[in-house]
């Protein structure tokens, strides 16, 4: 069952290693598939790491239940999964907790409900006695990028044993790994989803903004995909997307396409259009290219955001330059370069520039 933790165990020993140490293997195998992960967000631009805005309700990727916020691996996993299918909130629970939430519910509703030999809730009355009373979504733990997430937890210790060639009493140390599957709050039931978003202050309903006449005008003109969902603003280079919280995320519809804007300016770089480095023949983050690619982008969000005639957050904006100009300090000629590129993307963006004429610009 999805809600019985998974127990595996090896030593901080000279036996590390044995073959009878079985969780070893499994242990690598959990490293991997985390490794793998991570690299596959890399590979769609996303930095699994940052988190640009707040989320609603909890900061932090938390316990639905206990409130307890997850820690170190644990917050990259969900966050991950999140990003990736669009989930909103940071509440995650076990299959064993959304059961119990809903039993708590299904009473509330005026139903009789008991636990089984499985310790499972049902219902104990009416036509759907015996059954589950659910708290997960049907198909949330078999259909393909819909099922639970893994986290892992560790526990250690310590034990004292005799030496079998000498005698004496050594001591021994333990690690054990228990994995966890977690759903989040969008996978659970409606009345699981109600119940956890009153106790973490989660409105369910989005704040309604206007949009902006010209600054929509510049995004439509603007030949690129560009998906809705989740909390997350990025360009991914390998599908050629821009992914967008809604609208209502925002403080401002002017914060909105701001943020738009920068995501369409790192666009402009892909092979197709304008070919930048930074985009096209991406290094790693945090490189020097990285840094001036960043720059490109937000001086093409000024750009545009001046071209719609919408407000730009000057201070927040020369803050986040300021940031990454320290890091370049030693090229002179950076502003001029980044600058230069800016208005060149700004151009392809508006239409000024026809996008054969901005690749043999490139060439």
């Amino acid at each position: 069952m999805d809600h019985i933790p998974k127990k595996l165990f090896f030593e901080f020993t000279e036996y590390k290693g044995d073959p009878r140490c079985l969780g070893d293997m499994a242990r690598k195998d959990q490293y991997q598939a985390i490794t793998d992960r991570i690299i596959a967000a890399l590979d769609e631009g996303t930095v699994p790491w940052q988190k640009p805005w707040h989320t609603q309700g909890l900061n932090l990727p938390a316990n639905g239940t206990s409130g307890k916020a997850y820690r170190g691996i644990n917050v990259v996993l969900t966050m991950l999964t999140a990003w990736e299918r669009g989930y909103s909130s940071n509440v995650w629970v076990t299959f064993k907790q959304a059961n119990e939430i809903a039993s708590r519910v299904a009473r509330k509703a005026g139903h009789a409900v008991e636990q089984n030999k499985r310790g499972t809730w049902v219902f104990a009355d009416g036509e759907n006695k015996g059954q589950s009373v659910g708290g997960i979504r049907a198909g949330q733990n078999a259909k393909a990028g819909q099922g639970a997430t893994p986290i892992i937890f560790w526990k250690t210790g310590s034990r004292t044993e005799t030496d079998a060639d000498t005698g004496s009493e050594v001591e021994k140390t333990w690690a054990m790994m228990r994995s966890y599957n977690v759903f989040a709050l969008e996978q659970c039931e409606e009345g699981v989803q109600a119940y956890l978003k009153n106790k973490h202050g989660i409105s369910s309903e989005e704040a309604e903004h206007e949009p902006h006449e010209a600054a929509e005008a510049l995004c439509e003109q603007y030949e690129i995909e560009t998906r809705h969902g989740g909390d997350r603003a990025y360009y991914s280079p390998k599908g050629d997307y821009i992914q967008m919280p809604l609208m209502g995320a925002f403080t401002s519809p002017d914060a909105y396409y701001v943020t738009r804007f920068h995501e369409m300016g790192h666009s402009t770089g892909a092979v197709g259009r304008l070919h930048r480095k930074g985009v096209a023949e991406f290094d790693y983050f945090g490189s020097h290219q990285y840094a001036e690619e960043e720059l490109v982008a937000e001086f093409t969000a000024c750009f545009l955001a001046a071209e719609a005639g919408i407000e730009h957050n000057v201070e927040t904006s020369a803050g986040y330059i300021k940031v990454w100009k320290s890091r370049l300090n030693a090229d002179p000629r950076l502003i001029v370069r980044v600058a230069q590129a800016a208005q060149k993307a700004a151009d392809l963006i508006t239409g000024r520039t026809a996008k054969v004429e901005a690749k043999e610009d490139a060439a």
